[in-house]
């Protein structure tokens, strides 16, 4: 690796690594496999710690500090499993991409958000979202702007809002723990209609699901 690309098929050693610039994945059907190595940026505004161009990429047990972003892809069909994201402005993020699988990853204490699915203007759709752990992050702690997502088994507490849906059709909330979130555990605004919300833990926010301008939704089984 030379804090650029990455073309072929990678494990590293652990340890500390200084690369401001971050490193890009360049070439599809590989995997980058961190081995616990940490990654630290410099803070810079569009810095990123882990750039995913192709498809078909898998990253794995790598940790990102002090990004604008920690992990970014704009593809489809990667794993970004078992990740550590801290302390950058926005942990991991997905846009314009489908069909990504997001898990066991820990993305806490970020300046911004914790894991991010698609923006406005550029869904992204038919991902999974599963058994991460995304807590203390100072906007929403997951954040989805897409259709047909499944977001399950991730446990999402003490961010400022627990998960936001906006932009947002199909999608599955399940098996979710939402809890101590300071505005909000589950808000679902700006025409996101549609989505399952079933057999959540939602206990201790501000709110436990709102919905704004946005219509058939169904809410069953939730404990509040």
């Amino acid at each position: 690796v030379d804090a650029c690309d990455v073309r072929v098929s990678t494990t590293l050693s652990s340890g500390t690594h200084n690369f401001p610039t971050g490193i890009d994945i360049c070439n599809s059907g590989i995997m980058l496999d961190c081995n616990g190595a940490t990654f630290i940026g410099n803070s810079v505004f569009g810095s990123r710690g882990i750039r995913i161009y192709p498809s078909f990429t898998t990253v794995r047990r790598c940790e990102t500090r002090n990004y604008d972003i920690g992990i970014v892809a704009s593809s489809s069909s990667n794993s970004i499993l078992k990740n550590i994201a801290t302390s950058n402005t926005l942990g991991i993020s997905v846009y314009g991409g489908s069909s990504n699988t997001i898990s066991e990853n820990t993305a806490n204490s970020n300046n911004v958000g914790g894991i991010n699915v698609g923006a406005y203007g550029s869904s992204s759709n038919n991902n999974i979202i599963s058994n991460n752990t995304v807590n203390s992050n100072v906007n929403a702690g997951i954040g989805i702007a897409g259709n047909n997502n499944l977001l399950e088994n991730n446990t999402v507490n003490s961010n400022a809002n627990g998960i936001n849906l906006a932009w947002a059709s199909y999608n599955t909330l399940k098996n979710n723990t939402i809890s101590s979130n300071s505005a909000g555990g589950i808000v679902v605004a700006m025409s996101s209609h549609y989505n399952t919300f079933s057999g959540n833990l939602i206990n201790n926010n501000s709110g436990g699901i709102s919905l704004a301008l946005s219509n058939s939704n169904t809410i069953t089984n939730n404990i509040f």
